[in-house]
């Protein structure tokens, strides 16, 4: 403008996507029992181009039936939180594995979700979410199942649906 011109000088660092999923398994458990639950990172894209060795994941889960061995967990509202650190192998993509130990909770089965990833780099990390089934309940009439319940005499737990309650 006004009669001059310049020349503009530009330098840019274009950092290409750098992604990956990270997975847990689907297994199977009794009551009791200790249960390990594999996690995977799959997918990698671009990892070349990044120092990154370890990600971190929030975990949340369905407290009634699992509980996190190993790690100080949260527990409220039914769900059970907790941080993990898992390393990054230079080679196969088993990232880690999450111990838990099963109980007669409120379901058959508890999701193992990643509530938020987060790395030392810009990654884009998705997330597919695991699975821990009760092998070992009753079902006839329904599965056997614990379920909290409060009212003015205090908190209690209901077996539901109840054994019994056909039988006359």
């Amino acid at each position: 403008t006004c009669g001059r011109s310049s020349t503009l000088t530009m330098s840019a660092t274009v950092k290409s996507y750098i992604g990956a999923t990270l997975e847990a398994a689907i297994v199977r458990a009794s009551i009791g029992q200790e249960v390990d639950v594999p996690v995977r990172l799959t997918n990698r894209v671009n990892f070349d181009r990044t120092t990154i060795r370890e990600i971190s994941a929030r975990v949340r889960v369905n407290g009634t039936i699992l509980t996190p061995l190993g790690v100080e967990s949260t527990f409220a509202d039914g769900e059970r939180t907790f941080v993990t650190s898992l390393s990054i192998p230079e080679s196969g993509d088993v990232v880690g594995t999450l111990r838990f130990r099963t109980t007669w909770g409120n379901d058959t089965s508890a999701i193992v979700e990643f509530d938020s990833v987060w790395t030392a780099d810009t990654v884009v990390v998705t997330t597919r979410n695991g699975e821990v089934i009760l092998d070992d309940l009753c079902r006839e009439g329904g599965p056997r199942l614990f379920l909290r319940r409060s009212s003015q005499q205090g908190i209690g737990i209901t077996l539901v649906p109840h054994p019994i309650a056909d039988a006359a």
